[in-house]
């Protein structure tokens, strides 16, 4: 439970300074492609990428026209198994449609997880996006997580990096 308390505080943050701003909700949906990486001993154990897919909600805040916080809650499922990821991005618009992102992003298990192992996964995450219009965007990043989801005594490494690639519609 302790795991949520950051990104909750994140969000009232957010939340507070809506009434302010330009805000927009929407929703957003696209592939998602993990990186898994393995490591026991110092061998590598690695197995290959698996991918899925990505559906939920977004808030678009605009602080300036140059400048936008975006937060998401996402619902993601690869390979039979399902979490949540939590985007908690800044974006930087170059002319009316481009834009840079870059911020923190959380993962969190659904599923029963094995002991020595967190549900928690924490990422900085870098990427782009284009407003086709007013409504319709498309976005693409790459988390690279930052933690290990092993934290029990044994020489092991446990990481996924992710790739997401979407569309989305803002009301």
């Amino acid at each position: 439970m302790k795991n949520f308390i950051l990104p909750v505080l994140v969000c009232l943050f957010s939340i507070s300074i809506l009434q302010a701003q330009d805000v927009q909700f929407g929703v957003t949906a696209g592939y998602i492609q993990g990186f898994y990486t393995l490591e026991l001993n110092g061998q590598d154990l690695s197995p290959d990428g698996s991918g899925g897919f990505q559906v939920g909600g977004l808030v678009d805040i605009g602080i300036s026209d140059a400048f936008h916080l975006q937060p998401e809650v996402l619902y993601i499922n690869i390979n039979d198994g399902s979490g949540l990821l939590v985007p908690l991005m800044a974006k930087y618009y170059f002319g009316e449609n481009f834009n840079i992102q870059g911020g923190p992003m959380f993962d969190f298990a659904l599923e029963e997880i094995p002991e020595d192992y967190t549900s928690l996964g924490i990422s900085a995450a870098l990427g782009f996006g284009y407003d086709f219009t007013e409504n319709w965007f498309a976005q693409s990043r790459f988390g690279f997580q930052l933690n290990d989801y092993y934290n029990g005594d044994a020489d092991i490494s446990s990481k996924s990096n992710i790739l997401t690639v979407g569309v989305g519609y803002k009301f």
